[in-house]
Parts: C-alpha cells; sequence; structure tokens
C-alpha cells in the first residue's frame, strides 16, 4: 500500500470512527467524557486495523501498547479528578501526565513479553 494511500485511509477512516463515537457518547453523562471518549478509540482503532493489514505481527506489540497506554490514561483521569478540587487545575494534570506515564511504564516492565 502506498504511504499517500495509507495516510487518506487513516484521515477518512479515523474522522468516521470519531464522528460515531461522539455522537454516542453525547449520550452519556456528563458530556465532557464525549471527547475522550471519541478521540483515543478512534485513533487506536484505526491504527491497529492498518498496522493489521501492513504488518500483521505487528499486531500483538501495538495491541499491548495499546492497552498499556489506555491503564495509564485511566490513571491519570483518576489523579487528576481527585486532584482537581483541591490543586490548580494546571499542577493536577502535571500530576495526572506524570501518572499516566509512571503506570505504563511500570506495567511495561512488570508484564510478561
Amino acid at each position: 500500500m502506498s504511504p499517500w494511500l495509507l495516510l487518506v485511509a487513516k484521515v477518512v477512516v479515523a474522522g468516521v470512527f470519531v464522528a460515531l463515537l461522539a455522537h454516542l457518547s453525547s449520550a452519556l453523562k456528563p458530556k465532557m467524557f464525549a471527547g475522550l471518549l471519541s478521540g483515543a478509540p478512534s485513533v487506536a482503532t484505526v491504527s491497529l486495523l492498518l498496522t493489521g493489514l501492513q504488518k500483521p505481527r505487528e499486531v500483538p506489540i501495538s495491541g499491548r501498547g495499546m492497552i498499556l497506554g489506555a491503564a495509564g490514561l485511566v490513571a491519570c483521569c483518576v489523579a487528576a479528578s481527585l486532584l482537581v478540587p483541591k490543586l490548580h487545575a494546571m499542577a493536577a494534570t502535571a500530576v495526572g501526565w506524570v501518572s499516566w506515564g509512571i503506570v505504563t511504564f511500570a506495567l511495561f516492565l512488570l508484564l510478561p513479553r
């Protein structure tokens, strides 16, 4: 597959997934999660699909990385949501990002490959 065709496929499919998931997540409460629920899964799904089409042997590695990143995202959201009322939003966000990195890297080191 040519690089340009791959880029066009990523843009189109990711856009469609983002629109569909944004529409679905807009029905959820609170509305502030709509962007989170539409962006990350859409990009991950498209990336995994196109990786599978181009390099099928790399799908387990990519999927594992996405799972570890998702665990880190949960840690980031939990940390930030608990700290925003106590700290400035920027400080809570920074702590959330650090927790994302720590959780993801720790799981990477601890889980078997």
